[in-house]
């Protein structure tokens, strides 16, 4: 009877060490509950003998043997979704190299499928990341990843529901304007835009070097109410080197020609390099830093990609400049922090009647907000009342 016993224990581990994921079909997807900031934990889900589903392989995917499926429902405009694998064999997310992800809308799984973005990971950086905006709020979206090559194994999967800020320029004179210290994401660069050089002699630059801006975004604000500022870039393909600039604009917002450098970091992430020293892939301002610029490399042990907050003031303008310096054209998320205010407009809606409404019944709406024109202006509306509405 031991025996017996045995033997039956080994075969059901053997089962389910190669049973087929439960997402391994459209209609079976894994339903995300909120997409504004989701992250599964590490190596949570994964693609092993998942087969394939039936429908053909997305635009970017060189293969659709093992996919699996996931759904979301907007709560915002835009979204990024990053699959994280084995990155470079650091395991940054799971065993899967070379993931593939594709996003469509949700037909019910049935007839044709519309695709939206698709991205697949064919220099083995161990991830994929997608981005797309234009999304109608309450409409349910499908996520569908894969590993190139007939790839399986683990992965982490992330999700940024969020509403996004105009699309922001290389350069200052052309940056977008932030109206809030709402979170966002920049999902590609590309080019260090006009000019390249806005960099050139700030304290992190090493002495005698000549910084070139590789892949820039360049953002502006005003403070509303004078306080403290904090803020964390965190790329959206691990191991990225974010380096950054922060400066006052003394003139205004509309004037880059004079800026009063405040804080930099060109720390490298080093996560690569076995030698004890590592400043990790976030980079930022926080409260509990106390120097003021950190300069390329990872050497000095009290560096961490962290330098000291500031303290802004109400009616002075600020610009922020990013460079993705690994030249991987992959973007990053930026969270605001502090006590400190931006600018922006003020919204007021006056709805008639305001209530006893009825799906034959006509209202108007009147758009009283204001934008003080100092700080720029609203150049449009975009109105989304959601699914079905």
């Amino acid at each position: 009877m031991k025996h017996f016993l045995l033997i039956g224990f080994v075969f059901l581990l053997g089962t389910q060490a190669i049973a087929q994921p439960t997402n391994s079909n459209c209609s079976t997807a894994f339903e995300i509950p909120d997409p504004t900031d989701y992250c599964s934990s590490f190596g949570e889900f994964n693609n092993n003998n998942a087969g394939d589903s039936g429908l053909g392989a997305a635009t970017c995917f060189n293969n659709a043997n093992n996919d699996v499926w996931f759904r979301f429902v907007a709560r915002a405009k835009a979204i990024n979704i990053t699959v994280t694998g084995n990155s470079a064999g650091q395991m940054s997310g799971g065993t899967l190299v070379q993931p593939e992800v594709a996003l469509y809308d949700d037909n019910g799984c049935n007839g044709a499928f519309f695709q939206r973005q698709c991205d697949s990971d064919a220099t083995n950086d161990g991830a994929a990341s997608v981005s797309q905006g234009g999304l109608t709020i309450g409409q349910s979206y499908l996520i569908r990843i894969d590993g190139r090559g007939n790839a399986q194994g683990t992965f982490t999967i992330c999700t940024k529901n969020f509403n996004p800020p105009v699309t922001p320029g290389q350069d200052c004179n052309t940056a977008a304007v932030l109206c809030d210290k709402s979170s966002f994401i920049v999902d590609a660069l590309s080019g260090g835009g006009a000019d390249d050089q806005e960099f050139i002699g700030i304290p992190c630059q090493t002495p005698g070097s000549n910084f070139t801006e590789m892949d820039a975004t360049w953002f502006r604000w005003t403070c509303e109410t004078t306080g403290t500022l904090t803020f964390t870039l965190d790329p959206l393909i691990p191991g990225d080197d974010i380096d950054w600039a922060l400066f006052e604009l003394p003139n205004g917002i509309d004037d880059c020609s004079t800026r009063i450098h405040l804080r930099c970091a060109f720390n490298s992430p080093d996560n690569m390099v076995n030698d004890g020293n590592d400043c990790g892939d976030l980079t930022g301002l926080n409260a509990g830093s106390n120097d003021t610029a950190e300069d390329p490399g990872c050497e000095d042990n009290a560096e961490d990609g962290f330098v000291e907050q500031i303290t802004m003031t109400a009616g002075t303008s600020y610009t922020l400049g990013i460079n993705n310096f690994t030249t991987s054209n992959i973007g990053f998320e930026i969270t605001f922090g502090g006590s400190g205010t931006f600018v922006g407009p003020t919204p007021a809606f006056t709805i008639d009647p305001l209530e006893g409404l009825r799906c034959d019944t006509f209202f108007t709406v009147t758009n009283n907000s204001f934008f003080d024109p100092m700080n720029g202006e609203i150049v449009s509306y975009d109105w989304n009342f959601g699914e079905r509405a």
